[in-house]
């Protein structure tokens, strides 16, 4: 069910708040991203459902890579994502 916030599966140990924001901003602007350290998954919350429709989509057929790795890319059962104050995620 299409949601503005995107879940990302397979996604590197190393993997940055930006290298996870990379993938969403050829689709739009970005509002929040968190990667969940050690369990090889993020999640990206686009500005509107629209640009996560089309991301879900564009990698649904072509799925990305990040250092190697294939990344899977599906929407989020979340309707937005809520970071602590103190977390530091900041609106690319």
């Amino acid at each position: 069910k299409p949601s503005k916030v995107i879940h990302l599966r397979n996604i590197p140990n190393e993997s940055s708040d930006a290298d996870v924001v990379a993938l969403g901003v050829p689709f739009g602007r970005v509002n929040n991203v968190l990667v969940l350290k050690g369990k090889n998954q993020a999640f990206l919350e686009m500005t509107d459902e629209v640009s996560a429709t089309s991301m879900v989509s564009c990698y649904t057929v072509n799925p990305p890579q990040m250092r190697g790795r294939m990344v899977y890319v599906q929407f989020s059962n979340h309707r937005e994502l809520k970071t602590d104050q103190n977390h530091g995620v900041s609106t690319y």
